[in-house]
């Protein structure tokens, strides 16, 4: 266990960030589903609401970075040019290229067995959208699967994937032989999920990623949420439920040419981070920048569990 309170040594700002609004009593037995429902299933499933937490101060780990670990903090550095720049705009051949440079980097980074991305998004400011216009934006391109488009960056405090929707996503994309030989068996593979994050176009002032500290939160802050990851599947997420003990950070003025590597799986996590929320925010320092542009790739990174 090692808080990144013993890492951050930069400044700190101030930010507003958005939660789950749920009671710390709720029991899960009727999900939470953020999208339209059919009659049949609003019996079972609730809509979440959210709430705006505001000054929360968000520490800098600029300085720090290259100390950063992934089995220890669960979020890793790497200052990594790419010989090309990826947009949104980029073509299908040049998107492919970038993905395949990608996965044999954190293949080697981590001795891993098998490693592929099995989603990949870019990501852009909007700071003119409202939030009904925001949910629409989201809703349609979770069911066009558009990549031509960027999404809008992400408001709400959240986990890519509970437990339960990490094994169901890899097993739409894995063979039943994988399956059957890396999934089916714990005691043999540890698996993660991974999101590889990078600026792209320029440096990042306006929504930099933010950072919550695993070891600062506690089991009841995470909510699962279900939603359609297309018109056939239904993706499971965590939303983060507010506690005043959640520490926040970042890492200033990142470029294209660094990466950040962060947790949302880990199915042998040991003494380590189980996952990391994240969440972009409005700098107060830099409310006139240019709109951040961000490429994420979500990765499966498995490796045989040593002796």
């Amino acid at each position: 266990m090692a808080p990144l309170s013993t890492l951050a040594k930069g400044p700190s700002t101030t930010a507003s960030f958005q939660f789950i609004d749920c009671p710390p009593n709720h029991d899960g037995d009727a999900m939470y589903y953020a999208g339209t429902l059919q009659a049949p299933e609003s019996n079972t499933r609730l809509d979440p609401q959210k709430a705006t937490v505001s000054d929360i101060p968000v520490q800098d780990l600029r300085g720090s970075e290259a100390f950063l670990s992934l089995d220890v903090h669960g979020l890793q550095f790497l200052n990594y040019p790419y010989f090309r720049s990826v947009r949104v705009d980029s073509s299908t051949q040049e998107i492919m290229a970038y993905l395949s440079d990608m996965t044999a980097t954190v293949k080697n980074l981590f001795k891993a067995e098998m490693v592929f991305c099995f989603d990949y998004k870019f990501r852009k400011n909007m700071n003119y959208l409202g939030e009904g216009d925001f949910n629409q934006i989201l809703k349609d391109l979770a069911l066009t699967n558009d990549r031509s488009i960027a999404d809008p960056a992400s408001f709400m405090t959240h986990v890519d994937a509970t437990p339960a929707g990490a094994m169901r996503r890899l097993r739409r994309y894995m063979t039943e032989k994988e399956c059957q030989q890396y999934l089916d068996h714990p005691e043999k593979y540890r698996v993660r999920i991974m999101n590889v994050w990078r600026p792209v176009a320029h440096m990042v002032y306006d929504r930099p990623l933010g950072i919550c500290d695993f070891f600062s939160t506690v089991p009841q802050d995470y909510v699962p949420v279900q939603f359609h990851t297309s018109t056939e599947n239904v993706g499971e997420v965590y939303w983060l439920r507010y506690n005043k003990g959640q520490q926040w950070y970042y890492i200033s003025s990142q470029t294209p040419d660094e990466l950040l590597l962060f947790l949302n799986y880990d199915s042998d996590y040991r003494d380590g981070p189980k996952c990391i929320p994240h969440c972009s925010f409005q700098h107060p320092d830099y409310p006139d920048s240019s709109d951040r542009q961000s490429l994420e790739l979500r990765m499966a990174v498995i490796s045989r569990k040593r002796d």
